[in-house]
């Protein structure tokens, strides 16, 4: 595909998309034509397609995800539950983490009369894993919410499960996981193990999940073409743990294809992703 037709189906993605209606969607576009100029033919299409999959939630469209994750929770698994603890998902080393997150469990307590089922249920937000750390108890009445933006590899989600359930008083039964996006790889897994997780967008591998291995593997190889022209990519090659990640919240995720969120070098000039991440932010 030649650059014009390629911006102009860019065009039509972004229009169908209805990402012009986006903050900051004028840096994104004009970052992917830039992109779109410097590629070949073939690592266009690729770009293009991977784009048509993506999907972008920036913060203005939080709580509306985080109420479609909660809705998921049935009214049967609600019968009988009185108060909800939050808590987001975190390492126990990772304090920053947890102290930037807990604005996420803020958002949704303060979100909570809007949703039906949950009226007369008490909420109540966890600050840090010694919270959770014996005496404390789950009641009978009680749940406790395991929650974050997006889940990539399962590696944090399971670090956090295993320091919280060292207390034997808190049940996996009583547990949820409660995700605006989450890597269909990792939700298979955790479904397998018992956890219940609760999540509106459920992604597949960005190449591998839609082609067959013979395809995937010629995209993929396409897809390392263009990483090698991507200062400090190698670490993140097909995005964290190859998660092939097709997806922007408030902040990419490095479990996305790096070609959408860190600069490229081609033909002597460095040029901004769509979704730069800025990685100096803890």
């Amino acid at each position: 595909m030649e650059v014009v037709p390629s911006i102009t189906k860019l065009t039509k993605i972004f229009k169908d998309k209805r990402w012009f209606d986006k903050d900051f969607e004028e840096f994104a576009f004009n970052n992917f034509c830039e992109l779109l100029e410097v590629l070949s033919p073939e690592e266009r299409l690729l770009v293009l397609e991977l784009t048509e999959r993506y999907l972008w939630i920036p913060s203005g469209e939080y709580v509306e995800n985080i109420a479609n994750a909660f809705n998921q929770v049935t009214p049967d698994a609600l019968t009988g539950i009185n108060k909800i603890y939050l808590f987001p998902i975190s390492k126990p080393s990772d304090a920053e983490k947890i102290k930037s997150a807990v604005s996420l469990l803020y958002d949704v307590k303060s979100m909570s009369f809007k949703l039906s089922r949950y009226l007369g249920k008490q909420f109540k937000v966890i600050n840090s894993f010694e919270e959770l750390q014996s005496p404390f108890e789950l009641k009978a009445d009680e749940m406790l919410f395991l929650i974050d933006d997006y889940i990539g590899g399962g590696n944090t989600v399971n670090t956090c499960m295993e320091e919280i359930f060292k207390n034997n008083a808190i049940n996996t039964a009583q547990a949820a996981i409660i995700a605006i996006g989450c890597q269909l790889e990792t939700y298979n897994k955790l479904s397998a193990s018992g956890h219940k997780v609760y999540c509106p967008n459920i992604l597949p591998k960005g190449i591998s999940g839609y082609d067959q291995p013979d395809l995937a593997a010629e995209k993929i190889a396409v897809m390392k073409v263009i990483e090698d022209s991507i200062p400090g990519s190698k670490k993140f090659s097909l995005g964290w743990e190859e998660s092939e990640g097709t997806i922007t919240l408030k902040r990419t995720p490095n479990n996305t294809f790096p070609v959408f969120w860190k600069n490229i070098k081609r033909h002597g000039k460095t040029l901004r992703a769509p979704f730069l991440r800025i990685e100096n932010f803890s």
